[in-house]
């Protein structure tokens, strides 16, 4: 499995960093009494989104390579820390990276990832 680049910063911005777990619990149909739920899948599932600053044109070319050929453009898990714990922990990305300008060679992706815990 690939695993994040070390040549990459290991963190997300704090700015603007999102992470919500999925909801997990589905209801089940009782014919009396309290309802019920069940978990739909054993392990914690969570929406991952942030920015990741990209420093000089090197840095964008490690991550447009990871992303484009380690990934297979996106449709393969990776290994990568988790924002929160720094656990490492598998992703997925859930749609491609945006790319802006912040000056100079400077680049910030912004990253839309699903985080399987």
């Amino acid at each position: 499995m690939p695993t994040w680049p070390t040549a990459l910063r290991d963190n997300f911005l704090r700015s603007g960093f999102t992470m919500q777990p999925l909801a997990n619990a589905l209801p089940i149909e009782v014919e009396s009494g309290e309802p019920m739920t069940r978990l739909r899948f054993t392990g914690d599932l969570s929406d991952v989104s942030g920015a990741l600053p990209l420093v000089g044109l090197t840095q964008v070319e490690i991550f447009r390579n990871f992303w484009t050929y380690d990934l297979n453009r996106g449709a393969l898990r990776f290994t990568w820390s988790d924002q929160m714990s720094g656990a490492a922990v598998e992703y997925l990305f859930m749609a491609p990276p945006r790319y802006s300008n912040v000056g100079g060679d400077n680049w910030q992706a912004d990253l839309m990832l699903r985080m399987f815990a």
